[in-house]
């Protein structure tokens, strides 16, 4: 009545609040809603999800009521207002629009979902009724589909949907009496249909957390699923044939599942029979059309042949939904395209095509059974053997979404007559995870692309307006215009302008005013176009513009780690630091993974002078990528400042292993003031042990060692630079080693500043007077000689040494200081007076 009325498509609040003024105490007004918002959630899900695809000849006639005449005619009356008008169809997907994420261009009559979501949420708030609150919950969960790129999941649409089955399972469970586990337990059917209730609701809320991407991804609730329909399921194992040629059995993975409850009461009747008698429209056999099986050439079995009998224990389809849930979860908790996953995976599917495929079972559902074809579709893709009739399974499974003929439906009879009516594919929707049509397009076309076909492939992608794959495979294809003129003859159609479509136009000329129409039909709500142009602004060193265009953006999707991540850059390149840092904080909160961005905050904190809020980042950064050098190196410098001592000594290992096991120019080698300033704070630690007349702990100890150790290192890996010969002596005296040690790492150093190539300025003469000096005290003052043979030796090495030294300063033309040469003869002086004091100790002692 007020939705048809007007010509433009009225917000959310403006239709809850003509509501409210007209029909807020009438009660039959609200079931009404309530019955509508059903109907159109179902709508859209068929269109979108399930198929067929309705057709106005596919009116259901035999409902003589005129009201619902009436009803059939809006709705084909909306579908083609949504087809023939591109502005009503944007304005339904702008009011879908949740924190700034785009909801997908190509769905089918998004109207029906934004119908049903707006009805649905007014009367949960307002009559509250716990069915009502699982209808609205499936149509926000449907919502949360429809976007695109939710990852992570919005707020708000998660905290909706939390709350709402948290409600919703404190209500049903209750009154739950009995335990539902026990083996071969009566139940009453009142019993029994409560916990069917519990366990469906606890399949829906682990869906939900998958859809999601919470934690954990939806198990738990699997698990308590599974508890309260009473499923015992168990992986084992059973000897059988892959394979025509086989001759001797093998070990195959086998999954057995069996339901331990049975009813009691009067109404024992089986869940087939109640199935039937709420689908006597059509009560058909599921179809077995949809299925492919393997060619006569393969050498595979259609399934695998077991040499046990398998048992017949027959379950329910909330019993094989649940199943397939399982299945899902070890594909959400094990690596991608791994032979163990994909083999867990096809035991559950094993089963539950096995139960499906049986005739005598009625407990068959149309599109649990292409759920299950579907997945096993996906992982007999990556098999040689079963690539053939994978790829014919997919599209067979994307066909059913419509009523035209095509290669898998190839007659009138397999798309009326043999096709599951709609009621049944919509029934237990809610509890598999079934792909939408956009998806299943999407995903045949990558397929498509992966075997070269990539024509078809870019058709596809055509088809759900994925341009940067169209232009991606028509480039392949050696087409590169092409992808151009396809936006703009889709752009030039009156009424058919997306915003999605003018940023692709952008994207691929390089055009900005395209992004600013995207935005002009979005109002301003497309995020997407704001990304681009910030971008765009980035990439011209317009860091400013590029700025205020990200932080549009954010505003409108707030999730979106990696746009807060070039906002931080940004950040950083115009030393903005709070904004930075609170960029780069977003980005760790939406992505603890993400390394990069715990470095940049480490970055920021070191750049403030903060060493102990760097820390921590950087151990975060270190845990995602242990080989950035870089990453290394500020921890480097942050142990040095936090007087982590040890820390700071691997730092440098990992440095040197890093450095040893890559190209060196791309790496720094270790600074000798780092070196340094790990050695005096070790020894400072020492010395303020003996201050306080503490004994050297263990701890200290092996301080002392550590670092004794990463100067043996440094020694052993060329080229050595002199100041590590010097350390090396400071440690080997603190470490109480002998004399000759010391005076070993001396004469290295020695000869090594003598070695370092160019002029000798005045820092280097400085330095080899010093090392002279030092070697000149352990040849004067060495107190472990006791005869005068020893000492003559010993003065005889140090005239030589300082000799040799003088005489090289001396031929310096360049070499004007005496304040050297003259320590070097005082220590000549001295060589000499102990010379004299052994001459004059020998005389006396023969004159004795």
């Amino acid at each position: 009545e007020f939705i048809f009325q007007n010509s433009n498509l009225p917000s959310k609040e403006e239709l809850l609040k003509w509501i409210n003024n007209n029909h807020n105490n009438d009660s039959f007004f609200i079931l009404e809603m309530e019955l509508i918002s059903i109907a159109a959630l179902n709508l859209y899900l068929q269109l979108n999800y399930t198929g067929p695809t309705l057709e106005e000849t596919s009116k259901r006639r035999h409902l003589q009521d005129t009201d619902y005449d009436a009803f059939d005619d809006v709705v084909f009356a909306i579908m083609k207002n949504d087809d023939n008008d591109t502005k009503f169809h944007n304005a339904v997907l702008s009011e879908l629009v949740v924190e700034g994420e785009w909801p997908c261009q190509v769905c089918l009559i998004p109207y029906w979902l934004w119908i049903s979501r707006s009805f649905l949420s007014y009367i949960v708030e307002t009559r509250f009724s716990y069915p009502c609150q699982v209808w609205s919950l499936r149509a926000a969960v449907s919502h949360t589909r429809l976007l695109l790129n939710s990852i992570p999941s919005p707020t708000s649409l998660w905290e909706e949907i939390r709350t709402g089955f948290m409600k919703a399972l404190t209500y049903y469970c209750q009154d739950l009496k009995d335990h539902p586990s026990s083996e071969g337990q009566v139940f009453e059917e009142e019993d029994q249909d409560k916990y069917e209730i519990v366990s469906s609701l606890l399949l829906e809320w682990g869906l939900a957390q998958h859809y999601l991407h919470r934690p954990g991804m939806g198990r738990l609730s699997f698990v308590q699923a599974k508890f309260y329909s009473g499923l015992r399921v168990e992986l084992t194992g059973s000897m059988g044939k892959r394979t025509k040629f086989q001759q001797t059995s093998l070990a195959q993975l086998k999954l057995e599942a069996r339901n331990t409850r049975r009813r009691g009461g009067k109404k024992a009747s089986s869940e087939a029979e109640d199935e039937k008698k709420v689908t006597d429209v059509a009560a058909e056999p599921i179809a077995k059309d949809i299925r492919v099986e393997h060619p006569e050439d393969t050498i595979l079995f259609e399934k695998i042949k077991y040499d046990e009998d398998e048992s017949d224990n027959s379950l329910s389809v909330l019993d094989q939904c649940i199943l397939m849930a399982f299945c899902l979860d070890v594909k959400n908790t094990n690596p991608n395209k791994d032979v163990l996953t994909a083999e867990e995976m096809g035991a559950y599917l094993g089963r539950v095509l096995t139960h499906l495929d049986d005739t005598n079972n009625n407990n068959n559902d149309w599109m649990l059974y292409a759920t299950a074809l579907l997945e096993r579709a996906w992982l007999e893709f990556q098999s040689s053997h079963a690539r053939e009739r994978a790829l014919l399974q997919i599209q067979a499974l994307l066909d059913q979404h419509t009523n035209r003929l095509s290669i898998t439906q190839s007659t009138y009879d397999s798309v009326q007559k043999e096709s599951s009516p709609v009621q049944e594919r919509l029934r237990h929707l809610h509890k598999i995870v079934y792909p939408p049509r956009w998806y299943m397009i999407a995903d045949t076309a990558e397929r498509y692309a992966a075997l070269g076909i990539v024509t078809s492939a870019a058709e596809l992608f055509q088809e759900v307006e994925m341009w940067d794959q169209v232009v991606e495979c028509y480039r392949r294809a050696g087409k590169e215009t092409l992808a151009t003129q396809i936006v703009e003859k889709q752009l030039a159609i009156p009424n058919n302008e997306t915003p999605r479509m003018w940023a692709a136009l952008g994207d691929l000329t390089n055009d900005p005013q395209y992004y600013h129409k995207a935005l002009a039909l979005s109002h301003g709500r497309f995020s997407s176009a704001w990304v681009a142009l910030g971008k765009r602004s980035f990439d011209k060193g317009e860091l400013k513009d590029a700025k205020d265009f990200y932080q549009k953006a954010l505003a409108l999707r707030p999730l979106a780690p990696t746009v807060w991540f070039r906002l931080g850059a940004i950040g950083m390149q115009l030393r903005e630091w709070s904004l930075a840092l609170e960029a780069f904080s977003h980005v760790v909160q939406q992505e603890p993974a993400e390394g990069d961005a715990w470095a940049n905050i480490a970055a920021i904190h070191m750049h403030r002078k903060q060493p102990a809020q760097a820390y921590p980042a950087l151990v975060e950064s270190l845990k995602q990528n242990r080989n950035n050098w870089r990453v290394w190196h500020s921890k480097l410098y942050t142990c040095i400042d936090l007087q982590k001592y040890d820390e700071a000594v691997q730092a440098c290992h990992v440095m040197m292993d890093l450095q040893s096991s890559r190209s060196k120019a791309n790496i720094q080698p270790l600074e000798e003031h780092c070196v340094r300033a790990i050695i005096g704070g070790t020894f400072k630690n020492l010395l303020q042990n003996e201050t306080q007349r503490v004994e050297k702990d263990e701890s200290t100890c092996r301080s002392m060692t550590r670092v004794h150790d990463l100067l043996n290192r440094l020694s052993t890996q060329p080229p050595v630079e002199p100041w590590v010969y010097e350390c090396q002596a400071l440690v080997a005296s603190q470490l109480s080693h002998q004399e000759e040690v010391i005076l070993e790492q001396l004469r290295r150093e020695y000869r090594s500043l003598q070695a370092v190539p160019g002029r000798w300025e005045k820092d280097r003469i400085q330095k080899l007077v010093r090392v002279v000096s030092q070697m000149s005290r352990f040849y004067l003052f060495s107190p472990a000689d006791t005869s005068n043979k020893s000492k003559r030796e010993k003065l005889v090495k140090c005239r030589f040494l300082v000799r040799g030294l003088v005489s090289k300063l001396r031929k310096l033309e360049t070499y004007t200081e005496e304040d050297e040469i003259q320590k070097l003869e005082t220590i000549l002086n001295q060589v000499q007076t102990e010379q004299d004091k052994i001459e004059d100790e020998e005389k006396s002692q023969e004159s004795g």
